[in-house]
C-alpha cells in the first residue's frame, strides 16, 4: 500500500553492498552505509540487447529474469529498465520498436510470475520526434506487465511537454520522477 516511488540513492554516496555475490547485483540492489535497501533495482537491459535487436532480445530477457530472481531474494519488488538507443541517435524502425515492446512484455510477464514489477524508464532519445519511440512502446506493451517510470526531466529534454505526455499515458501506471535539473 501507499505510493510506489523511486528514490535515487546515488547522490548519497552509497557504500558498496555487502553480502551480494557479484558487481552487477550490487548495482541492482543498492544499500547505503546504514543498511537501507532500495525496494527497486535498476537493470540496464539495453546493453544486453533487450530492445530492438531480435536475435539478442530473448537472451537479454532470460539474463534479466535470472538477475531479477536473485534480486527478489534480497527484497527487490520492482525492476526499472530503459532500452538502448541505436548508434548515432538513429531512429528505430517500426519493426524494431515492435521487437522492443515484445521483449518488454515477455520480461514483464516473467517478472510478474515472481511478484516483481517491471518499470519502463526513458531518456531523451525515446522522446524525440514527438515521443515516437515512447508512444509506440507504451501502445504496444501491456500496462499490467510494463508500468512507467516517468522521468519529467528526460521528457522535457527530449522536447515534449511533460504534463501533456503524462496525461496521455497516465493509465500506464507506475511512478513519476521529479528532478532538480529543470
Amino acid at each position: 500500500p501507499g505510493i510506489d516511488g523511486v528514490i535515487s540513492l546515488e547522490p548519497l554516496g552509497l557504500a558498496e553492498v555487502r553480502g551480494l555475490p557479484d558487481e552487477p547485483l550490487r548495482r541492482l540492489v543498492p544499500v547505503d552505509d546504514r543498511g537501507a535497501r532500495a525496494r527497486r533495482g535498476e537493470v540496464h537491459l539495453g546493453r544486453a540487447g533487450l530492445g530492438h535487436e531480435p536475435e539478442r532480445a530473448e537472451v537479454a530477457v532470460e539474463k534479466a529474469l535470472s538477475d531479477a530472481r536473485r534480486a527478489k531474494e534480497v527484497g527487490v519488488l520492482g525492476i526499472t529498465t530503459n532500452p538502448s538507443p541505436k548508434p548515432g541517435g538513429a531512429n528505430k524502425t517500426s519493426a524494431e520498436l515492435k521487437t522492443q515492446a515484445e521483449a518488454l512484455n515477455r520480461l514483464g510477464e516473467g517478472l510478474q510470475k515472481i511478484d516483481v514489477q517491471l518499470y519502463y524508464h526513458t531518456h531523451d532519445p525515446e522522446i524525440r520526434h514527438n515521443a515516437r519511440e515512447f508512444r509506440t512502446t507504451c501502445d504496444l506493451t501491456d500496462p499490467q506487465l510494463v508500468k512507467l517510470c516517468y522521468d519529467v526531466h528526460w521528457v522535457y529534454r527530449g522536447g515534449a511537454d511533460p504534463i501533456a505526455v503524462l496525461r496521455e499515458y497516465a493509465d500506464q501506471g507506475g511512478t513519476v520522477l521529479l528532478s532538480s535539473h529543470l
